[in-house]
């Protein structure tokens, strides 16, 4: 059981006046730079294929280094 005080001489003084503060004048944001990157393989892809494709890209990494530590599977170069 938890017993907690309360002082009713910090309930009965008035709350702090709150005063508005002007916003400062906002800066120049830099503009947003166009993106470089270009993906050569995904120039013409069906966009249902490109998402499955990206959804499934890291649970096969993770399954393919499972399978190597596991020794199932063997690296040669």
């Amino acid at each position: 059981m938890t017993a907690i005080l309360h002082d009713v001489s910090l309930a009965a003084t008035p709350a702090p006046r709150l005063r508005v503060v002007a916003d400062p004048m906002p800066s120049a944001l830099p503009a947003p730079k166009a993106s470089k990157r270009h993906d050569v393989h995904m120039a013409g892809a069906d966009p249902l294929v490109a998402g499955a494709a990206r959804l499934l890209c890291v649970p096969l990494r993770q399954l393919y280094a499972a399978l190597w530590r596991a020794g199932v599977l063997e690296v040669g170069a």
